[in-house]
């Protein structure tokens, strides 16, 4: 249960990935959490379940985006 990294460190170790060259998407702070302690970078996402914890959520993620479509903007630059 996060925030263990096992579920974390097992996709990285399938995916033939170390840790810290894994990015994280959660959203909730238990899950950023967990993400941190695998030693993944973790970019918090915000949702409308979890807006009230949007201030803790951006003090634990090194990241934090507003939505899957801004990300999308970011790699892209449209």
């Amino acid at each position: 249960h996060k925030p263990a990294p096992d579920v974390y460190l097992c996709t990285a170790r399938k995916l033939h990935v170390k840790p810290n060259e894994c990015l994280v998407f959660e959203d909730l702070p238990m899950g950023i959490q967990a993400g941190l302690n695998a030693g993944m970078e973790v970019c918090a996402v915000e949702d409308s379940y979890s807006c009230d914890l949007k201030m803790t959520k951006m003090k634990l993620a090194q990241y934090y985006m507003e939505s899957y479509p801004e990300l999308l903007k970011e790699l892209t630059g449209k």
